[in-house]
């Protein structure tokens, strides 16, 4: 009687947790960008309050859901490469630091993306 008493309450146990694993998957916070996101991340760094992690994660993660998007991430690392002059401190978080010439090469795609989200191209 004892040994069908544990089967059962193992199995309300493993059910509880399906249940409870069902319910929660969908909260499971994931990176997917789309061209808003991408436009404010642009704005955020010619005006150089872009956090650094923020930065780092968006150029070094292929984004494959889009082609698009992710030739404009591949354009944001060639600026990072050529023009990040390293960070400062704004709000006790680092934040990445462009030269001029990485801000208007950042303004320039910031202008031809917000062309492409408000014509949907």
């Amino acid at each position: 009687m004892n040994f069908l008493i544990s089967i059962a309450a193992c199995f309300l146990v493993l059910v509880a947790l399906l249940l409870f694993y069902l319910k929660y998957k969908q909260q499971v916070p994931y990176y997917r960008v789309n061209k808003t996101y991408c436009l404010r991340l642009l704005e955020h760094a010619i005006s150089g309050d872009l956090p650094v992690a923020d930065w780092h994660f968006f150029i070094g993660v292929t984004i494959t859901h889009s082609a698009e998007l992710d030739t404009l991430r591949q354009q944001c690392e060639d600026i990072d490469e050529q023009y990040v002059t390293g960070s400062r401190l704004v709000n006790s978080q680092a934040c990445v630091l462009f030269s001029s010439e990485g801000k208007k090469a950042l303004a320039s795609l910031l202008d031809e993306w917000q062309f492409k989200v408000d014509f949907d191209i």
